[in-house]
């Protein structure tokens, strides 16, 4: 693969952890954006690399098939599109940009499912954040409490003093 940093199982598996422990869920929490900030410019980048070399496989192609068509006129034959078509997809060249093209478009669907799969642990979290907000509540101030709260004098209040 050209310039693409391969996807190991083991990267895939630690951007995807899910630990049940709290602990490890704040850390989550705290560290899922620069993650998924991570995956969507590997995302970025291999769609990139991906489209450049598949506009770099239809200038091939393009080229390729100019040459055989003139190579072969200039033998006396009067090819068919079909003909130099086939030509073009056996040569060399236009293979192995072809090959290059299917390995960067299939490195783009991974690091895609990635950054998909990202997203689900996303709502992920929010959900488990919900949940634990609910068992863990905080304690709710009484109208008394904020009444008090309101009618006491701040000590810090220059007014007061006069």
């Amino acid at each position: 693969m050209t310039g693409m940093k391969p996807v190991s199982k083991a990267e895939v598996d630690a951007a995807l952890e899910m630990s049940a422990d709290p602990a490890q869920l704040q850390l989550l929490f705290v560290t899922f954006p620069a993650t998924l900030a991570h995956w969507n410019s590997r995302q970025a980048d291999a769609y990139e690399t991906a489209s450049l070399l598949k506009a770099e496989l239809e200038r091939e192609e393009a080229r390729l098939s100019m040459l055989w068509r003139e190579m072969l006129i200039a033998q006396g034959e009067k090819p068919t599109k079909d003909f130099v078509d086939n030509k073009v997809r056996v040569d060399p060249s236009y293979t192995k940009a072809r090959v290059a093209w299917i390995e960067a478009d299939a490195y783009r669907i991974r690091v895609q499912g990635v950054v998909d799969a990202l997203h689900a642990k996303h709502d992920m979290l929010i959900s488990v954040g919900a949940n634990i907000r609910k068992e863990f509540p905080t304690p709710s101030i009484s109208a008394r409490t904020t009444r008090a709260i309101a009618t006491t004098p701040d000590p810090h209040d220059k007014d007061d003093e006069l």
